[in-house]
């Protein structure tokens, strides 16, 4: 009976020791199941965030490359013009003139480099006063194919909403007056000049044939022997920035986020959430949406032949 009672209880304690090593074991493996979802958890959110930022990383290198593409070709063409236009005033090692060209055939090469290039809503060349050929006095009193009376040549080949090609004269080339937009009237003419390297105008709003049209200005500086002549132009839509951002946003979870371009001048140039206040500044915008107030028209853009070169 002592001999059952002993027995019993080293059974009792061992089975005793067991359960509380069974027990320590369940609840050991449930903390460490606990912790290990958590530990799964993060690093799985690490995982998603890099591979989130990762796709991001590659739309927004694609969407880059495909908009630099588009505003090069631009920039190319005005840089040519420029260069042609410079050879009026270079001679060579006779002192003969490299290029011997009148002023009408120069318009018609401003004419046909606006036809031969859609996407462009125009191109222009502009001589300051007597530049090449000193004759401004035999043009002065005219106020057609591209002259605005005072006989400097400055013409410009524009493209209407139906697409037939129109021509005037570029105005506000030293205008110092600031537009809406934050930048000089004169600011397409004055940059090259000022600088003497090509510019790029950010885009802004304007009202071509009853169509809001996001236009950026390319202009390079006429340049014989460093000495500053005039500018060769073209003028782009860039609505098609807006497009993009558009499709990729689709392409992107659904469509769950929203996408902006901003200029360095700190407006909208694109936007999936409010594609309306394109060419506002990007902080009133973001201010706005911060704080829940509702969007306030926005204000009708300048038609594009006064507005833009007028």
């Amino acid at each position: 009976m002592k001999f059952k009672s002993i027995q019993f209880s080293v059974a009792f304690l061992a089975g005793a020791s067991v359960l509380a090593v069974v027990v320590a074991l369940v609840l050991y493996a449930l903390f460490a199941s606990d912790r290990t979802q958590n530990l799964v958890q993060q690093r799985t959110q690490v995982l998603l965030e890099q591979v989130i930022e990762q796709r991001l990383s590659s739309l927004a290198h694609a969407q880059v490359s495909e908009i630099q593409r588009e505003l090069e070709a631009p920039l190319q063409i005005t840089a040519d013009l420029a260069r042609v236009n410079a050879m009026l005033g270079m001679t060579d090692g006779n002192g003969s003139p490299l290029l011997s060209i009148s002023r009408e055939e120069l318009a018609n090469l401003v004419h046909e480099t606006t036809a031969q290039n859609p996407k462009l809503l125009g191109s222009y060349l502009g001589w300051e006063p007597n530049a090449f050929d000193a004759s401004d006095d035999m043009y002065a009193g005219s106020k057609e194919n591209g002259y605005d009376g005072t006989g400097r040549f400055l013409t410009w080949w524009y493209r209407n909403a139906d697409g037939s090609l129109g021509v005037d004269a570029i105005g506000s080339t030293e205008s110092e007056e600031l537009l809406p937009t934050g930048v000089r009237a004169g600011e397409y003419y004055l940059c090259p000049k000022e600088r003497k390297r090509p510019c790029v105008i950010d885009p802004a709003p304007y009202d071509v044939g009853g169509k809001m049209t996001m236009l950026a200005s390319f202009t390079s500086p006429i340049l014989v022997n460093g000495e500053f002549r005039g500018i060769a132009g073209a003028d782009l839509a860039v609505n098609f920035i807006q497009e993009l951002l558009v499709k990729a946003d689709a392409q992107l979870y659904g469509g769950a986020g929203e996408m902006a371009l901003i200029a360095s001048n700190g407006r909208l140039v694109a936007s999936t959430q409010a594609p309306e206040k394109l060419g506002e500044p990007a902080t009133e915008f973001f201010r706005r949406q911060r704080a829940g107030q509702p969007e306030q028209p926005a204000a009708r853009p300048a038609e594009v032949r006064r507005a833009c070169r007028g």
